[in-house]
């Protein structure tokens, strides 16, 4: 299941060829294609992405979920998780996706201005548009900036090498 895919972060693996099998024929073509507009793609997976739960496995320690394919993130798949992951690991799964088209992104995280509650989410077209999967939003930066400070990006974060671990 996991063997020889991509890591992305937080035990989750890359497996492209089951996201590829959930993409209506449109959404994967939009994304093939050289050029053209990618926002009904990504919307796409924004929406399929969207939600906030949590993700620990009840048999392992809360710091060491278990081993996970990146497409069980994903509504439509038949065996998607019952509990989809929370901020950190659906922007890393964008942002794999998005890279994986050759689309530039950044995974930027933040505290909440008004509660203090650590987000992340994904920064587009070098930093002016953000995809927010927990929120399914696509929105120029300065509406998500309005919520949230920006921490920096995952290579800044304090963090990032444990978040980063394999499993």
């Amino acid at each position: 299941v996991i063997s020889g895919q991509p890591h992305v972060g937080h035990g989750i693996y890359l497996d492209m060829d089951e996201i590829e099998l959930l993409m209506p024929f449109e959404v994967r073509r939009k994304f093939q294609e050289r050029g053209g507009d990618k926002t009904p793609a990504i919307q796409w997976l924004l929406t399929e992405l969207e939600g906030d739960y949590d993700i620990i496995a009840p048999h392992f320690a809360p710091w060491l979920p278990e081993a996970k394919n990146a497409s069980t993130f994903f509504k439509s798949h038949a065996n998607a998780r019952p509990l989809r992951g929370v901020c950190r690991h659906k922007a890393a799964v964008l942002s794999s996706v998005l890279h994986h088209y050759g689309i530039p992104n950044e995974v930027h995280y933040g505290p909440r201005r008004d509660t203090g509650e650590l987000h992340a989410w994904v920064e587009l077209e070098k930093g002016t548009l953000v995809a927010d999967p927990t929120s399914g939003t696509l929105q120029p930066t300065q509406e998500q900036r309005a919520l949230y400070e920006d921490g920096g990006n995952r290579a800044t974060h304090p963090a990032w090498w444990f978040l980063n671990f394999k499993y």
